[in-house]
C-alpha cells in the first residue's frame, strides 16, 4: 500500500554524531503539544525499518524530528528527545515504536549558578540562563525584559526554578515548543501571525464548545472555548492565535493545546485543536 492523498513526512533521528533520515517507509504518528511547562509528548510507529534506524533509535536521549503534510510542502510538526524505543511484531511488519518528549525534562535536570549586580535586567538574566542551556529563545512581544533586580540577583539550583523566579519579575511563563524556550506575558500568546482555519482551509467538523476551570485565571470562573479538528497542519501550534469561520462560529482564539496524528497509509491525517477566547 502505497502514501495516501500526496501525504508525505521526513523523520530524522540524530544521535551518536549520525543523522539518519526516514521517508517512503509507513509510519503512524501522535503528538501531543501544550502551552504550559509540563512536557509534550510524540510517538511514532516505523513499519519494516532497517537495522541501522532500529540500533539508533534504541539510543535514549538521541534527537527526534518529525517533518509532515503533503507533497513538498512538510511542516515541523514536533522536535524532541527520545525516551523509550522498542521492536515489535505485527503479523508480517517489524514495527519499531519511539516515544519522545521535548527538552523540558533536560531543563528540569540541569543545574545553573548565578550571579549578578545590581541594576541587571530580566534580559540579561535570561541570555544567561538560556546560553547554559544552548537552545533559542523566543519571547513574546508583550514581555518587558528590561525589568532591574534593584538588589542584584543570586541564583543556585535548576534551571527550571531560575526561570519561574526571573520570569516571576515581568509576569510571564515559559515553555519549550519544537526546541525553542518560549516567553509568553499576559497575553499568553506568541509573536506568530494568526492562523485561519475555516473550512476551505481544511477544517473538517463544526467546533465542538467546552468548559474548563482548571484553566481559569479566576477561582470559580469557566473559561469558554472550542475544539475545532482539520486536516493535518503542523504550523499549528499552543499560544498562537487561531482564526476559526465556521457557520456557527467566528472569532480569534488562543490555542491551549494541539494534537497532531497520522497515519500514511490510513484515513488519519489530522490536527485538533483546544482553543479559548482571548
Amino acid at each position: 500500500m502505497s502514501l495516501l492523498f500526496n501525504r508525505n513526512y521526513r523523520l530524522e533521528i540524530e544521535g551518536k554524531g549520525v543523522l539518519t533520515t526516514i521517508t517512503g517507509l509507513r509510519i503512524e504518528f501522535l503528538c501531543k503539544k501544550n502551552r504550559s511547562s509540563t512536557a509534550n509528548e510524540m510517538t511514532v510507529k516505523v513499519y519494516n525499518p532497517n537495522r541501522d534506524t532500529l540500533n539508533q533509535s534504541l539510543s535514549s536521549g538521541a534527537n527526534f524530528r518529525l517533518y509532515a503534510g503533503y507533497g513538498e510542502d512538510l511542516k515541523l510538526i514536533s522536535q524532541c528527545q527520545i525516551t523509550n524505543a522498542y521492536p515489535t511484531k505485527q503479523g508480517v511488519d517489524n514495527i519499531l515504536t519511539i516515544e519522545s518528549l521535548d527538552g523540558i525534562e533536560d531543563i528540569k535536570r540541569t543545574k545553573v549558578s548565578l550571579s549578578f549586580q545590581r541594576g541587571a535586567t530580566v534580559k540579561q538574566v535570561l541570555d544567561a540562563i538560556v546560553k547554559s542551556l544552548g537552545i533559542p529563545l523566543k519571547v513574546a512581544n508583550d514581555v518587558d525584559t528590561s525589568i532591574k533586580f534593584n538588589n542584584g540577583y543570586a541564583y543556585a539550583g535548576g534551571v527550571a526554578g531560575a526561570l519561574d523566579e526571573v520570569l516571576n519579575r515581568c509576569n510571564a511563563k515559559w515553555s519549550v515548543l519544537n526546541g525553542d524556550l518560549v516567553v509568553l506575558g499576559l497575553s499568553g500568546t506568541t509573536n506568530n501571525q494568526a492562523v485561519f482555519l475555516s473550512e476551505s482551509t481544511g477544517m473538517i467538523e463544526t467546533p465542538t464548545p467546552i468548559e474548563d476551570a482548571t484553566n481559569s485565571q479566576t477561582v470559580g470562573e469557566v473559561k469558554k472555548g472550542w475544539k475545532v479538528k482539520s486536516l493535518l497542519q503542523g504550523d499549528i501550534n499552543p499560544a498562537d492565535i487561531i482564526a476559526i469561520e465556521s457557520k456557527f462560529v467566528k472569532g480569534e482564539f488562543i490555542i491551549e493545546s494541539v494534537e497532531h496524528k497520522g497515519d500514511t497509509h490510513s484515513k488519519e491525517w489530522s490536527s485538533e485543536v483546544i482553543c479559548y477566547g482571548r
